[in-house]
């Protein structure tokens, strides 16, 4: 059998690791899928012992730790707001161990918050969402049993908010651990336990709300359940501006992302906050106007593409907008001049709207 040794981590890595635990007043652990084996299991379970580090998991780390100890807080799974999450939150360290990308992201990292220590065979992938401080790249296990042998002082540390957490977590456990209302039953007996029920017709009727007033609650609702929805896709960009507020193309990604699934009041919140640092940008104009030709406000649509081609006069999309808009208006003359100044910038727009001029023509 040839002979093998697992890669230690830099020393240097884990003595900084270690600087940044005893520097930190309220750390957290978080146990993923790379910490699954059984060195690992160990050399956690004897670095939480010997600290007293409160600890969470993602869904594919669960069972690495034993779940009954009393340090855990819970699993990070598809949620947010909930206890967990404030504990997260709270943190100003996570010890990120053995987490891999094809994991649901158990938190995303903003510039100037908590600080993050990776802790695992490979190096971070990183991106606008994670980007952590210290890398300790080598066998798991003996990484978190060498930063763990080095420890001497966490005099900074104040958990007392975890142990809230944990209370609050139990308590609210407790609550239905003895709510006998679900009880097993047997499929074959199922009948002799749950007689059929015939219910007697209603002696009343349900007066129907105004369908008016249901209809516009009901469109406010999921308009907010879609903006809710669409958090994740537009928080990658949120966190570029974040680090840079002049960032205005991540700014113009949040503003598209909500027009495009039609949330237009909330893309024009974002189009006008964009507007406040950058009043003369052309993009700003042309995707407003977008908004306003698909709500078919064909005149003010143009009002904004004309404001667009002022600041972008070479730019053959937008004079190919204040085209369509005009040609939906019946402004023929003045829609076939736009097209006919767009196809000189650029000689693609003939072929790309072959179709159109037909239309012009008419």
């Amino acid at each position: 059998m040839v002979g093998h040794r697992r890669p230690d981590a830099d020393e240097v890595a884990i003595r900084e690791a270690v600087n940044m635990i005893e520097e930190a007043k309220m750390p957290l652990l978080l146990i993923g899928a790379g910490a699954n084996r059984k060195r690992t299991s160990k050399a956690l379970t004897k670095f939480i012992e010997d600290t007293g580090i409160p600890f969470f998991n993602t869904q594919m780390g669960k069972g690495v730790v034993d779940e009954r100890h009393p340090q855990y807080l819970g699993t990070a799974a598809l949620s947010d707001n909930d206890f967990l999450h404030c504990a997260i939150n709270r943190a100003d360290l996570i010890i990120n161990v053995g987490h891999d990308v094809i994991e649901k992201p158990p938190f995303f990292m903003e510039e100037g918050k908590t600080k993050v220590i990776h802790v695992n065979f490979f190096s971070a992938q990183i991106d606008e969402v994670y980007f952590p401080q210290l890398n300790v790249i080598g066998d798991i296990a003996s990484s978190i049993s060498n930063i763990g042998s080095e420890i001497t002082d966490l005099s900074q540390w104040d958990l007392s908010y975890f142990k809230r957490i944990k209370k609050e977590i139990e308590s609210h456990l407790n609550k239905y651990s003895k709510d006998n209302k679900l009880e097993v039953v047997v499929l074959n007996k199922a009948w002799d336990s749950f007689k059929p029920v015939t219910l007697s017709p209603a002696a009343y009727t349900v007066a129907l709300p105004d369908k008016q007033r249901v209809a516009s609650k009901v469109q406010r609702e999921t308009s907010l359940l879609l903006e809710k929805s669409l958090d994740r896709l537009v928080k990658p960009y949120r966190a570029l501006v974040s680090m840079d507020k002049d960032n205005i193309q991540a700014r113009l990604q949040v503003a598209i992302i909500y027009a495009k699934y039609g949330l237009y009041d909330a893309a024009n919140n974002e189009f006008d906050s964009i507007l406040e640092y950058d009043a003369d940008n052309s993009s700003v104009y042309n995707n407003r106007g977008n908004i306003y030709f698909n709500q078919g406000d064909y005149e003010r649509a143009i009002e904004d593409y004309g404001y667009a081609e002022k600041l972008s006069a070479n730019d053959a999309g937008i004079k190919m907008n204040i085209s369509m808009a005009n040609y939906q208006l019946g402004n023929l003359q003045l829609a076939s001049s736009k097209y006919e100044e767009a196809s000189m910038i650029d000689e693609k727009v003939k072929a790309d709207f072959s179709g159109y001029i037909k239309l012009l023509s008419k």
